[in-house]
């Protein structure tokens, strides 16, 4: 791939050249006949259409400076000083652009992640208090202190819209009303106090508070920004709790003090622990092959394909009507898409992957093959579009952007980074890891998965509509200059 100092490939049928008069007569002339016999030429790099041919001193092809010796120099060497400057001058640039994209892209997706955990604030939890008394209130408050302190914010919820666990749980997930859920027992004070004054051995220090929450639905978000500050909050709150109860009920009872420490220490130390409900757990590490760098490796494939489309089609291209030409380059990435989606989908069937945690394992291995496939349609004709504005010098500097702009909006939710990347909601990426954890771990509604590919189509849409005035463009000023000009045009 060039990017600065290249120049353009130029296709035409090679000329037939005459034999050097230093070269074997018996040698030379069947080379020549079999170069020209070939349909065309790449003077760049000959070596993509052909083997290269036996070295030539005589070849102004091979040899810019008949002055200079073969395989005779240092690279410092005085003699070599204007090839020497050739080479370097092209590298030096080339550094100094990439220098530049660094400092242009790579700093987008360090962005993303910087100070991710300030914004935990932005994540919604919910209190049920169904206690309302010592316990119930104590926890409560706690958290409502600890609201939007480097946590989530929470807020109370009146039980009677929530009476079973069932209800809770169909809030967190699937219908993403809250990230987390910290359900209190009703009569929770009361089962603690009488099973402390009665020294009761079958107490169940989970019995009080659960925690409900989903961690498939973002993996790197609720361990380090949800649970844990949660579970820290809580224990300190449960420990100040039941030493105040404990004060209380045993005021003016030392011997029931002693017989509780006794027969059921662990109704006065450790009397309260949340019980965590993980709907979904993120139990599989395989899954962060396709649902993260998997999308990477689908676009670098997209990429491939447009290029090799680049360089094979120079050959016909100046051949085919424009209805043709159009056709060409859309039905030809998108029939090699389906294949290497296809490989794609049925690699993950060799490592296990769950396709059918959610639906059938029949009906989650299509849709994520169609999906696999969309994400693929859509980012390589986004390449195709873009190499016929910019050309093939650059367009490795594109890929760089459009891989770094999608992943940068692929781990964390965009509610906790900076609101700049709320354009999350609109990127290829996004809506594929979406629907890809819907599949392999049951999270969010079925219904959802709808919108996440009508997003991608309306991607596919612009893109179709954009297309064929692009590729106009562009042929109509080759297909001019082809026929009216020197027909030295560059096409893309």
């Amino acid at each position: 791939m060039h990017i600065l100092g290249a120049r353009r490939p130029s296709f035409a049928t090679a000329p037939e050249r005459r034999p050097s008069s230093h070269s074997a007569p018996s040698i030379a002339p069947s080379t020549r006949s079999r170069r020209s016999s070939h349909q065309f030429v790449l003077r760049d790099n000959e070596s993509i259409i052909h083997p290269p041919e036996p070295y030539d001193p005589d070849d102004k092809d091979t040899q810019d400076d008949p002055d200079l010796k073969l395989f005779a120099y240092p690279f410092w060497a005085p003699e070599l000083a204007d090839v020497r400057k050739a080479y370097l001058i092209p590298v030096a640039m080339v550094t100094t652009f990439m220098c530049i994209v660094v400092w242009l892209f790579f700093g987008l997706y360090w962005a993303s992640l910087f100070n991710v955990s300030d914004r935990a604030a932005n994540l919604s939890g919910w209190i049920i208090n169904r206690d309302n008394s010592t316990i119930g209130n104590a926890l409560q408050d706690a958290l409502l202190a600890a609201s939007g302190n480097r946590t989530v914010s929470w807020s109370s919820r009146d039980p009677a819209l929530y009476p079973s666990p069932a209800d809770v749980m169909h809030a967190v997930d699937p219908n993403y009303d809250t990230w987390i859920v910290v359900d209190i027992a009703a009569g929770a004070t009361d089962a603690l106090r009488r099973a402390q004054l009665s020294a009761d051995p079958a107490w169940d220090p989970a019995s009080v508070v659960a925690m409900y929450y989903s961690d498939a639905r973002s993996y790197q978000t609720y361990p380090g920004m949800i649970i844990s500050p949660t579970n820290a909050i809580l224990a300190a709150a449960s420990t100040r709790v039941v030493r105040q109860l404990a004060q209380q009920t045993f005021a003016n009872n030392a011997s029931a003090l002693a017989a509780t420490l006794r027969d059921a220490p662990h109704t006065l130390i450790g009397a309260l622990d949340v019980r965590a409900v993980n709907m979904h757990p993120w139990n599989n590490p395989v899954a962060i092959a396709p649902t993260f760098v998997g999308m990477i490796y689908l676009l670098i494939l997209a990429f491939q394909v447009t290029m090799a489309s680049f360089m094979s089609r120079q050959a016909i291209k100046n051949h085919l009507t424009f209805r043709a030409y159009l056709a060409m380059r859309f039905c030809t990435p998108a029939v090699a898409y389906i294949f290497i989606s296809l490989m794609v989908s049925l690699i993950n069937i060799a490592f296990e992957l769950p396709y059918g945690a959610s639906f059938s394992y029949g009906a989650g291995f299509m849709i994520w093959w169609c999906l696999s496939y969309t994400g693929m349609l859509v980012c390589g004709l986004a390449l195709e579009s873009v190499i016929t504005i910019i050309g093939p010098k650059f367009i490795g500097i594109f890929l760089i952007f459009f891989i770094i702009s999608n992943v940068s909006v692929a781990n964390y939710p965009p509610e906790v980074m900076n609101r700049f990347f709320h354009y999350a909601y609109a990127m290829p990426f996004y809506q594929m890891r979406q629907v890809y954890t819907t599949i392999l771990f049951d999270t969010g509604k079925h219904i959802y998965i709808l919108k996440y590919f009508g997003i991608l189509w309306a991607w596919m849409a612009l893109i179709l509509l954009t297309m064929p005035f692009i590729v106009w463009i562009d042929y109509n000023r080759v297909r001019h200059s082809r026929l009216h000009g020197d027909g030295t045009a560059p096409s893309h």
